[in-house]
């Protein structure tokens, strides 16, 4: 996988990578409302090069808050729209809890690993 660029603000770092034509962007730190905004320059860049698909990679974020989960609602959104599908990896607590709590765990295809997202998104292609 190689690592394209590279965003941090405080203790939040976001990369963003390439799996064959699947655009990924990994966080790792707490996302609150003072850095989710760190978020969108890697994922507009992911999508703005036009993968088949777009993987957020949350398995090293320790606090997801709400604005965190509002980001990948509009990441989604913005997937959708590119004709990219999007899924959202993680098995922490902290990150799966507000997404199935609001509702949205099938609407951000949230998987246990960036393989098996992968492989999820190369299928339903």
């Amino acid at each position: 996988m190689l690592i394209n660029t590279i965003s941090a603000q405080g203790d939040l770092v976001v990369q963003r990578a390439w799996l064959d034509a699947i655009s990924v962007v990994r966080v790792d730190g707490e996302i609150d409302l003072g850095n989710a905004e760190v978020l969108e320059g890697p994922i507009e860049e992911a999508l703005s090069a036009r993968p088949e698909g777009l993987i957020v990679d949350l398995t090293e974020v320790r606090f997801f808050g709400s604005s965190g989960l509002s980001r990948l609602v509009d990441a989604a959104e913005r997937s959708e729209a590119t004709g990219a599908l999007m899924s959202v990896v993680s098995t922490r607590r902290e990150v799966l809890r507000p997404i199935r709590a609001t509702g949205l765990s099938g609407y951000l295809r949230v998987r246990s690993s960036v393989s098996e997202a992968a492989r999820d998104l190369v299928a339903t292609r």
